[in-house]
């Protein structure tokens, strides 16, 4: 009994953790209303039932060359927000944003920050509607010990489009894998 309470704790802590460390804001990043998604808490009934309802999403833009420095998530609902949201991955490498209905969808952007070589990623492994809220789950991928990697700096990020639909706050679980060793 006393070692689950060692567990039950130690994953409160890692949890506590991980949210501090993952809704840290940036100076320079983008203004409103790309909406930060650790500032996008909104009433939730509590007599709303539990239901784990998995949302489909689409891929539209991934690359390790951010000019994002820190790990940070956003949601951009409308096409201005996400203009600036594109300029945050692309610069001023002349690629316009591609064409996404804000009436029906909206785009979730995860970055990984700067990494100090090749062989990192940042990806949405699945979306899910869960009573009053959606769970973004992200993987984190490292290089491992015997990877071959390049040295150059890096900074991963990823854009999906999911549909419309949870009026409340997206909350993000991130797992942590490595690769190669």
């Amino acid at each position: 009994m006393r070692d689950s309470f060692i567990v039950l704790g130690t994953c409160i802590a890692a949890i506590a953790l991980g949210a501090g460390l993952f809704f840290f804001l940036p100076e320079d990043g983008p203004q409103e209303p790309v909406v930060d998604m650790a500032n996008r808490a909104a009433d939730v009934q509590a007599a709303q039932p539990v239901v784990n309802a998995p949302v489909g999403f689409v891929v539209i833009d991934a690359g390790d060359s951010a000019n994002v420095v820190e790990r940070k998530n956003y949601a951009a609902r409308d096409a201005e927000s996400f203009a600036r949201l594109w300029a945050m991955a692309h610069g001023t490498d002349g690629t316009t944003p591609l064409p996404v209905d804000f009436d029906e969808n909206y785009v979730i952007g995860v970055f990984m920050g700067q990494q100090p070589s090749g062989g990192h990623a940042i990806e949405v492994s699945s979306v899910t509607d869960r009573g009053g809220e959606r769970v973004v789950a992200v993987t984190l991928t490292r290089p491992g010990s015997t990877c071959v990697v390049t040295n150059a700096l890096t900074s991963p990020y990823q854009f999906v489009v999911v549909p419309n639909g949870m009026n409340a706050h997206e909350n993000v679980d991130t797992e942590l894998v490595s690769v190669c060793g």
